[in-house]
C-alpha cells in the first residue's frame, strides 16, 4: 500500500511541475496603442509598439518622419484629417520610411519631405 501511495503521490508532483513550467508559455495578444493618448508622437508610439501590434492616431498634425522597424499597423483615424507633415525644411526628410516587411500604414494624409513612403527593405507591405 505504501508503493501505491509513494507511486501516486510521486505522478502527482511531477505533472504539477509540468503544468507550472508549460504555464509560462504563453504568447501576448497585440496591442492598440493610441496617440497622442498613450504617447504624444507617432514615433514613440511605433518605437514602443510589438510585432503585430495597432498604433492608431488620431485627427491632427503631425510633424514627424517616421522610422519603421518592426512589423505593426498604423492606422490614421481620418485620411482627411490626420496629417503627418514631414516637417521638411530639409528637403532629404521624408514622412514615413519602413525598414522591414509586413507594415500596414491606412488613413493618412502625408504632406512635405522629399516623397511620402519610402521603403529600405522589406516587402507584403500594405499601403492605402
Amino acid at each position: 500500500m505504501k508503493k501505491i501511495n509513494l507511486l501516486f503521490l510521486v505522478l502527482l508532483l511531477s505533472s504539477s511541475c509540468f503544468v507550472f513550467i508549460n504555464n509560462n508559455v504563453a504568447k501576448a495578444d497585440p496591442n492598440t496603442i493610441v496617440v497622442p493618448d498613450d504617447y504624444a508622437t507617432i514615433q514613440e508610439a511605433v518605437d514602443f509598439a510589438s510585432e503585430g501590434d495597432t498604433v492608431f492616431v488620431k485627427n491632427g498634425t503631425y510633424h514627424e518622419n517616421l522610422g519603421i522597424r518592426k512589423s505593426i499597423f498604423l492606422i490614421g483615424e481620418d485620411v482627411e484629417s490626420t496629417i503627418i507633415d514631414g516637417n521638411s525644411s530639409q528637403s532629404y526628410r521624408v514622412p514615413i520610411n519602413i525598414f522591414c516587411s509586413d507594415v500596414t500604414v491606412s488613413g493618412f494624409t502625408l504632406k512635405e519631405g522629399y516623397s511620402g513612403i519610402q521603403f529600405q527593405g522589406g516587402e507584403n507591405c500594405t499601403i492605402t
